[in-house]
């Protein structure tokens, strides 16, 4: 059964169980999950100040628009089949295991790869991501964390991200969340939250946005 938290306090609790861990294992890979604009961004920065660790961020494993049309008809990035499982789990395995991997870099213009950039392991691992606890990887996390947010606050915040920070069209971005967001977290999301061992209830993201920009 996982531990119902909010954001402040979940921080301090999943810091403190990596610090358990640390004490008796030479490193920690910690999952963080949830939809999108759930705030698993935002509560993973937060944790990593808290205990110094490194973030990997699974959108840099997307595979990019010409692989992707191989089997679809359009661009759907809301399904697991959109990142590359494959390498993220060699890469994490890599990382615990001490060693540097290159990470790939994704080029969100492009809609492709561009390259790789070496990513050193650290004692603490973050892996962020949608599907950060997905049947090819949550056997890789020794701790699991699923930040929820209810479905119409997570819709506010990505209609204000999309129009402010990337100039999508509000018309644009509810087509997009009812034709493939929606779906893809209802689908492949949403039941991974069974198997995290904390669940964030969010509801504070904005608040928690603005101090982390106050403090850099």
């Amino acid at each position: 059964m996982a531990e119902m938290l909010n954001l402040s306090d979940g921080v301090e609790k999943v810091a403190q169980r990596a610090r358990e861990l640390l004490a008796r294992q030479p490193s920690v890979v910690i999952g963080i999950a949830g939809g999108t604009a759930s705030g698993k961004g935002v509560f993973g920065r937060m944790l990593s100040e808290r205990i110094d660790a490194k973030i990997l961020n699974m959108d840099d494993y997307f595979i990019g628009k010409t692989r992707m049309m191989v089997f679809q008809k359009e661009l759907n990035f809301d399904c697991p089949e959109a990142i590359d499982l494959g390498m993220l789990g060699r890469h994490i395995r890599m990382l615990k295991a001490g060693r540097t991997v290159d990470k790939p870099v994704y080029g969100w213009e492009s809609i492709e790869r561009e390259g790789s950039e070496p990513f050193e392991s650290g004692q603490v691992l973050i892996v962020d991501g949608l599907f950060a606890l997905h049947d090819m990887l949550r056997n890789q996390m020794d701790i699991r964390v699923f930040v929820d947010a209810p479905e119409e606050l997570r819709l506010e915040r990505r209609l204000k991200r999309d129009v402010a920070e990337r100039g999508k069209t509000e018309e644009w971005t509810m087509n997009l969340w009812n034709k493939f967001v929606k779906p893809g977290h209802d689908m492949h999301v949403e039941p991974t939250k069974k198997h995290a061992d904390f669940v964030i209830a969010n509801r504070d993201y904005d608040k928690s946005l603005d101090s982390l920009n106050r403090t850099g």
